[in-house]
């Protein structure tokens, strides 16, 4: 085997040098490749960010500027308030299910106007109110009245109006002596209004069944109180003018009102 000569070996280690360079210049050239990659990637990145911010930032502005042009609507708060069943006030009593409820309440009473179609319910509503334990004294298609362990329940269906009224408001107590020669009822009294008359008073009571009216008409009768015209009754439901001298009383039981209420006048 023929030697190599010294400029072979130079020439062969020459080579390996270039192969060398070469390949490291590849490589640096791949790696600026990757790292301009790199950068244009966070750089694009970046300037979605950017944009991004200032799109919400002009859209935050315009939405201020409409929001200061545009006042915000606020209802009031009778109106926010009034769209619910009276359950705080009136636990014992089952919720009547409607489309919806316009209440107004006060200390011992809430009334609650409800869709005309809920009248549809009344029936089985009474139905679970008996289940509960109340009483029913009048049930007519216009008014049906229950007595829930004290609780006065109403259901109102005339004169275009669908409701609930629900009662147990504190007894009022009355004892004007102006009125004292009048024979009153032995019922809860909750309200004294004045009637047509100067000397006019409407008294309005609770708790008392269509039998306990009845009985307070006959203590009129036992007392000498005549009765002026005719008295019917008709579903529990009633109203009587009883006259002695010149005074005058005047039972309504649920008769043109959608309350038991008695009325005391002086004649002329």
């Amino acid at each position: 085997m023929a030697k190599r000569s010294d400029s072979e070996y130079e020439e062969d280690l020459f080579s390996l040098e270039e192969e060398e360079n070469r390949e490291r210049r590849k490589q640096t050239v791949q790696y600026v490749i990757v790292a301009i990659c790199a950068a244009a990637v966070v750089a694009l990145a970046l300037f979605g960010t950017v944009k991004l911010t200032q799109r919400r930032m002009a859209n935050q502005e315009e939405a201020e500027k409409v929001t200061a042009k545009t006042p915000a609507v606020i209802l009031p708060a009778s109106v926010q308030e009034t769209n619910f069943w009276p359950a705080d006030d009136f636990p014992q009593v089952p919720v009547l299910e409607a489309e919806g409820y316009d209440t107004k309440s006060e200390t011992g009473r809430a009334v609650v106007e409800v869709p005309a179609q809920t009248a549809a319910s009344f029936g089985s509503y009474v139905d679970q109110l008996i289940e509960e334990g109340a009483r029913l004294w009048i049930d007519t298609d216009r008014l049906k009245v229950l007595d829930l362990n004290g609780t006065e329940v109403h259901l109102v269906d005339s004169n275009n109006r669908t409701a609930v009224t629900m009662c147990s408001e504190p007894v009022y107590n009355w004892n004007d002596s102006v009125y004292s020669a009048f024979l009153k009822p032995d019922a809860r009294l909750v309200k004294v209004e004045e009637g047509a008359g100067a000397d006019s008073r409407i008294l309005t009571y609770r708790g008392a069944s269509p039998m306990e009216a009845l009985e307070y008409t006959q203590a009129l009768n036992d007392g000498g109180w005549s009765l002026n015209g005719s008295m019917e009754m008709k579903n529990g439901v009633f109203q009587a003018v009883f006259k002695k001298n010149n005074l005058q009383i005047t039972v309504d039981y649920f008769s043109s009102k959608d309350d038991y209420q008695v009325r005391l006048d002086f004649l002329n």
